[in-house]
């Protein structure tokens, strides 16, 4: 009598658990990184490499751009407000304001021509033009004072005036008024000065220094600190994917990460069904460490602003070269039957249940049994 073999069919994992798996990991290493990042590598990096001291020389050299305002006569502040630049902008323009109402007599209130004509030898025509240009709502083009220059509507100064008055106080209709001209009249001019002082420079009174100068030296030091984030994120990075995707594997018989552990799926060879030896483990970690980058710019976002890690250049560009890879990868999965991707493709493997597995060892021990 023949005794019918059984088969045991080998199917492949199916697409959702593995993307649950890559998942897993991927969170499993965006955490063991930056905690390798926060806990261990900073903690070491920034005292060694001046981090502190190279904070400190940026705040004392933006105070010294400050100063160059203070010196050149274009920013003023009260007392206990020094070096706080939007306070001195509010000051400035309460100064410039009350210049225009003829209470204040300082000729330097008028931070416009001090810095346009005074400063940048500019005409009074071209700074008409440019109060026209940015702030027509509220310059008179049919009135001039004594320089030449427009001076704010009648409507607006008769408004204004109550709160240089003591006692007095603006009503509310001017309150709104005063915030809409110090919002979109001042502040829309003044920052030309600021925008033509980064771009065009500003010395201090003797030449020996000057604002590009302060920025520069700012740039090399942002850029120290930008690098130490960035090779710190990477180091820690290649820590991480080693830690998971190798040295556990590798540890593992059968050759799993701790998501393929917890999820209950192994990768055999498609030859004979074995697990993978340690030198094709290497390869997929290899891959795995390319899969994996796509967020090697988020390593350091306990540490920085959200914003500043599209600053990071270089981390930047190695997690968009990794999306691309990931795409490409899952477009290969989903195109082929036995659901393979580049990794299997390579290491001619397969990524199965570990249940399937089972069955497949069970079938094979019981018919050895059987032989015997």
């Amino acid at each position: 009598m023949n005794e019918e073999k059984k088969k045991v069919l080998v199917y492949p994992c199916k697409t959702a658990k593995r993307i649950g798996v890559f998942l897993a990991d991927f969170f499993i290493m965006l955490v063991l990184s930056v905690l390798l990042l926060e806990g261990l590598v900073l903690q070491v990096a920034r005292p060694f490499t001046g981090y502190y001291s190279k904070l400190n020389e940026i705040d004392e050299i933006s105070r010294k751009e400050v100063d160059l305002y203070y010196e050149n006569e274009i920013l003023s502040y009260d007392e206990g407000e020094k070096y706080s630049f939007k306070d001195n902008l509010e000051t400035t323009g309460s100064n410039y304001i009350s210049y225009m109402l003829q209470i204040n007599e300082d000729p330097k209130a008028d931070v416009f021509k001090t810095y346009f004509v005074d400063i940048k030898d500019g005409s009074i025509d071209d700074l008409n033009a440019l109060y026209i240009d940015n702030a027509s709502k509220f310059y008179d083009e049919n009135s001039k004072d004594t320089n030449g220059l427009y001076v704010l509507k009648s409507s607006y100064l008769s408004e204004f005036e109550h709160k240089y008055i003591a006692g007095d106080e603006m009503s509310e209709t001017a309150k709104k008024d005063y915030d809409d001209y110090i919002s979109n009249g001042f502040l829309a001019i003044y920052s030309l000065i600021v925008k033509d002082i980064e771009r065009n420079n500003l010395f201090n009174i003797d030449k020996t220094t000057s604002f590009l100068t302060y920025e520069n030296r700012i740039k090399e030091i942002n850029t120290s600190i930008n690098n130490l984030y960035v090779y710190s994120s990477i180091g820690c990075f290649l820590v991480a994917t080693f830690i998971l995707y190798f040295a556990i594997p590798f540890i593992d018989k059968k050759g799993r990460t701790i998501s393929m552990m917890i999820l209950k799926i192994e990768r055999i060879n498609l030859n004979d069904f074995s697990y993978l030896s340690h030198r094709l483990l290497f390869s997929t970690y290899l891959l795995s460490v390319i899969s994996n980058a796509v967020g090697l710019m988020f390593v350091p976002l306990m540490s920085v602003e959200f914003a500043t890690l599209f600053s990071f250049t270089l981390l930047v560009v190695i997690s968009a070269v990794s999306l691309v890879y990931l795409f490409i990868n899952f477009v290969i999965m989903l195109s082929n039957s036995l659901k393979k991707s580049l990794s299997e493709f390579l290491t001619h493997s397969l990524v199965v249940d570990t249940l399937t597995m089972d069955n497949y060892y069970k079938e094979i021990e019981n018919a050895r049994t059987k032989s015997n």
